[in-house]
């Protein structure tokens, strides 16, 4: 480990299981009891162990019982890791397909038409806003929502917040728009993108992405989605510049996009759609497995 870790070593572990350790002071975090405990130099947030560990309680419970509380944590975070697997796996399964139908789209080794982005739809930076606006509530994508998803459909889960008045029409997402990470901090998040289906939920995106609709009837977004999610695309849209953290229009304007026959397109489609099914499926068993650890970890810590 290195300066920017610490290191936490039980010392008695026939009164103590090292993991109930782990998971005390996990719950410990969890609940943001470690706050008060940093200190923020030259802009980063610094825990102070020595005084946090000093000040840490841990309920003493029988060394069983501590055995039997992990035991049961584990048995759901193995269950959890299984299912996220499962999701890599279906995810590898598109790319897979992908790849054989289409070849890569920077290459374009099947020798495709092609067209730049800016001649197959529109972009639309997302919105700012300020805090204290108030008056109007709405659902909005923001950069933290992205995760690891290829399409987002339920936008009604999506965080609030407020404005002082509803937005105007471009600034809200219609179904099938492809939203992109446009600045962030962590330069490996920009030009992540996702597509949306807000159906009848109005929803919008934040001034930290960028919004494409598509107007190009040669293109279908499950194949588009996927063209610009490709590594060569990603490195495309990166620029040359080691140190650039932002996308912007221009960049993605002049992205050249291979236009495959209509019809293998099609194809492409009806196999990501079953495909998301089953990812769906997936992430809802993966929301009540971590409901189920919160419940668990609220039981067993407080």
């Amino acid at each position: 480990f290195n300066n920017f870790t610490g290191l936490l070593r039980v010392q008695d572990t026939t009164k103590w299981v090292p993991k109930y350790i782990f998971y005390s002071l996990y719950a410990n975090y969890q609940k943001g009891n470690t706050r008060k405990y940093e200190n923020k130099t030259t802009g980063l947030h610094n825990l102070k162990t020595d005084k946090y560990v000093n000040d840490f309680e841990v309920d003493e419970i029988p060394y069983e019982e501590q055995n039997e509380i992990c035991a049961k944590l584990d048995s759901v975070e193995n269950v959890i890791k299984w299912y996220e697997e499962l999701l890599e796996l279906h995810e590898k399964t598109i790319i897979v397909r992908f790849i054989e139908l289409f070849g890569d789209p920077v290459a374009n080794d099947k020798n495709w038409e092609t067209l730049l982005l800016k001649n197959i739809g529109e972009c639309k930076n997302g919105m700012n806003f300020h805090y204290d606006e108030q008056g109007v509530e709405i659902h909005c994508l923001g950069v933290g929502d992205f995760k690891d998803y290829s399409v987002i459909s339920e936008t009604h889960k999506l965080p609030m917040i407020s404005l002082d008045a509803m937005p105007k029409e471009d600034y809200l997402l219609e179904d099938g728009d492809i939203v992109f990470v446009r600045s962030n901090g962590n330069k490996a998040l920009v030009g992540r993108s996702v597509a949306v289906y807000p159906g009848d939920t109005p929803t919008t995106f934040s001034g930290f992405c960028i919004r494409f609709r598509n107007n190009c009837e040669k293109i279908q977004i499950p194949y588009l989605l996927r063209v610009l999610k490709t590594e060569s695309m990603r490195k495309k849209m990166a620029g040359r510049g080691a140190n650039i953290q932002n996308l912007n229009q221009q960049i993605l304007a002049n992205l050249v996009i291979p236009v495959p026959p209509i019809e293998l397109q099609q194809q492409f489609a009806e196999f990501v759609e079953q495909v998301e099914k089953a990812k769906q499926v997936i992430n809802e068993q993966l929301v009540e497995l971590e409901t189920l650890k919160k419940s668990l970890m609220q039981k067993y810590f407080g």
